[in-house]
Order: C-alpha cells, then sequence, then structure tokens
C-alpha cells in the first residue's frame, strides 16, 4: 500500500494541547493521497483503524482517526 502525504506542515511542542487546538478548537485534518481508493480501506480496516466517515463504493474519499483521534482525509 502506497501512501502520500497532501500538504502538513505541524511541529507539536506539547502533544496533548495540540491534539485539543487541532480537533476541538479548527477541527483540523490532513490528506492521505492513495491510488486505489478501495485498497486503502481495505488496509485500514484489517488493521483495525477507526472509521470516521466510512467508504462507499465509488466514493473518491472517507476519513479516519489516528490512535490520537486527529482526523485524517482518504483521498483516491
Amino acid at each position: 500500500m502506497e501512501f502520500s502525504v497532501g500538504e502538513i506542515n505541524i511541529v507539536c511542542t506539547a502533544l496533548d494541547r495540540s491534539v485539543r487546538f487541532y480537533t476541538d478548537v479548527i477541527g483540523f485534518t490532513f490528506d492521505l493521497l492513495v491510488k486505489d481508493i478501495g485498497e486503502a480501506a481495505r488496509h485500514f480496516e484489517a488493521h483495525g483503524t477507526e472509521f470516521e466517515k466510512a467508504w462507499e463504493d465509488g466514493a473518491s474519499s472517507f476519513m479516519i482517526r489516528d490512535p490520537d483521534g486527529l482526523r485524517i482525509e482518504v483521498i483516491g
């Protein structure tokens, strides 16, 4: 499975504060660009990833959460 990151530049000095700020204050997300969105969805499902917005056949994106609760949009 090959991933490439869209645009993101963040330096965290206090992870707990940063996670709260990006999720609660600005609703921060970043993108992962993939060649095969169905394969990416199956990959995350197989690894027990939490889906915020499940992938539906034919859709061009879905949302997951990382272990810290940050939202990540996966775009195909």
